[in-house]
This record gives structure tokens, C-alpha cells and sequence, in this order.
């Protein structure tokens, strides 16, 4: 017989459990470097996947998905996240100047946003 106790621990590891799986499935991520996307890209590319009711985190640039050989959606449009600094320390003529901080930003796609993605993963797995 379950008392109140025992129904709320069941109950937290079964939402425990079903929580863990839906990170996993949704939780934002490079398709290529297998890398999570952390701070506000990972709260951008998570919003958008809700929005957009992609299933999967998985995200690559265009040049990535092109370099696998998958083609993005005509029409598809990027998100754009933040990378980092990029540091300039010579001008346009190669003059040394004081070190100059830019920030660094990529357009991911979604992989919902890939063609024939599911056919074309298929077709390389068995291939190798």
C-alpha cells in the first residue's frame, strides 16, 4: 500500500526521469562538434525550437551541414548566436595597433531545417 511518502518519491524519479529524456532530446547542441550550446544561446536556441516545434537540439552552421554533405531547406532561415571575442591586433595594411576587441557571431540551422536529413543520415551509416 502506498502512503503520501511514497507516492511523492515515485512520482519525483518518474519526473526525474521523464525530465532527463526530454533534455537529452531537446537540450541545444553542435551536430558537427557534439558540443552543448551554453549561457544565451542556449536559452535563444531552445526558444526557438519551442517556437518553431523543432523535436531535436541538434544545430550546425551552413558551411558545417554543407561540409557533411546536407543541404538546408530553401527558404530556411538561421539563427544567430554568439561565438566570442575576436581579437584584431593589425589594421587593414597589417600595421600593429592596440588590441581591439569584436564579438564573434554564426547563423546556426536547426537539423528539422535540413533536407532529407533522415534518409541521408541512413545512407551514411550504412555506407561505412
Amino acid at each position: 500500500m502506498y502512503n503520501l511518502k511514497s507516492f511523492a518519491t515515485v512520482a519525483n524519479e518518474s519526473t526525474i526521469k521523464e525530465s532527463t529524456k526530454i533534455k537529452k532530446l531537446v537540450e541545444p547542441y553542435n551536430f558537427v562538434s557534439n558540443n552543448l550550446y551554453q549561457g544565451r544561446n542556449k536559452g535563444l536556441l531552445m526558444a526557438v525550437q519551442e517556437d518553431k516545434k523543432f523535436k531535436e537540439g541538434a544545430w550546425a552552421t551552413f558551411r558545417q551541414w554543407s561540409d557533411k554533405g546536407y543541404k538546408i531547406i530553401k527558404g530556411q532561415k538561421a539563427v544567430t548566436v554568439f561565438c566570442g571575442w575576436h581579437e584584431r591586433t593589425k589594421d587593414d595594411d597589417g600595421n600593429l595597433i592596440e588590441p581591439v576587441k569584436t564579438p564573434k557571431f554564426a547563423s546556426v540551422f536547426n537539423i528539422a531545417q535540413v533536407e532529407n536529413i533522415k534518409d541521408k543520415i541512413k545512407e551514411d551509416y550504412l555506407t561505412q
